[in-house]
């Protein structure tokens, strides 16, 4: 897309929330995945989806997609967080039976209901970043189809991007949990948690809540590149994700030739191995603590491991 294709987000980092937007500017749509569990060891590669929720930022229109699962199988732990179960071969939610199609219809009907606006989507997510944008992207590799071409996505926004920098500076707490950002800028419980469609609408309220706040780069990834790396684990090899504009700054022409740009090229691939770890497991759902200074002195601890709320930052 031209430069100014993207001038309303990047250039001046702020969402026109209500303005009809001109064809050629990224509709805001937000979604949310319900999912067979997490995966953060290989960008949750193998993870499969049950249910799909959007709505556009613009009619407020919705779309709900129930999907039965490939792999057959819904893990309990899954199922304690979201509600949807397999019995006979049948999707339920609290004993009600959902009506559900095969994962390749799914994603088609999805794709369908977004290339209907006849315009580029921007697709918006909470924590998506570290999860939503992977699954949906995996998902619709193994299924021969691609976000930006049947569904004209051209980018994944994180709301949580803008959202944590908000909560931190105006109300001075480190949680970020989808439940706590709900709870705190728009003064409200969720209505239905874990519920796609209605998480995707609270990622909405929020946006709309803060759609003065500046959008920092970070809080876009081109969906292509998203694509790009999903295709590279799929086949095997290894992926770089630093950034949401990460490239290489090293080309086919650049060998290490003495021990000292081994040791260089070691450690570059070391610290980019580090940068695209796996993540907490429910980032931003528990407080973190202030301890008094000097608390940690003459104190040794060893760290290992994903951690459930805390990141490593």
């Amino acid at each position: 897309l031209p430069i100014n294709t993207f001038g309303l987000f990047i250039e001046h980092r702020k969402v026109k929330m209500f303005e009809k937007s001109d064809k050629s500017v990224p509709r805001l749509v937000y979604y949310d995945l319900e999912t067979t569990g997490l995966g953060f060891h290989n960008k949750h590669k193998d993870i499969e989806i049950v249910e799909i929720g959007a709505v556009d930022g613009e009619t407020k229109d919705t779309f709900r997609q129930y999907i039965l699962p490939p792999g057959n199988r819904i893990p309990r732990d899954a199922s304690n967080v979201h509600g949807i179960f397999l019995k006979d071969g049948n999707l339920y939610r609290d004993d009600e039976k959902l009506e559900a199609v095969d994962l390749k219809t799914g994603l088609d009907n999805f794709m369908s209901w977004l290339k209907g606006f006849n315009q580029p989507i921007t697709l918006a997510g909470y924590n998506s970043h570290n999860f939503d944008d992977w699954v949906i992207s995996h998902n619709l590799l193994r299924t021969g189809l691609s976000a930006a071409e049947a569904g004209g996505v051209v980018r994944f926004l994180d709301v949580s991007k803008i959202v944590r920098p908000f909560i931190k500076s105006k109300f001075g707490e480190r949680k970020w949990s989808l439940t706590f950002a709900v709870k705190t800028c728009l003064g409200r419980g969720q209505s239905d948690a874990h519920s796609a469609v209605s998480d995707a609408i609270d990622t909405l309220d929020l946006m709309v809540k803060l759609a003065d706040e500046e959008a920092p780069e970070k809080a876009y990834k081109e969906a292509q590149c998203v694509e790009n790396m999903c295709d590279r684990l799929a086949k095997g090899l290894a992926i770089e994700d630093n950034s949401s504009t990460m490239e290489t700054s090293l080309d086919d022409s650049t060998i290490p030739e003495t021990p000292h740009e081994e040791k260089k090229a070691a450690k570059t691939s070391g610290y980019k191995k580090f940068m695209s770890r796996g993540g907490a497991t429910n980032p931003g759902s528990k407080e973190v603590p202030e301890g008094s200074p000097g608390c940690f002195n003459c104190q040794v601890f060893v760290l290992t491991g994903i951690y459930e709320s805390l990141e490593r930052e």
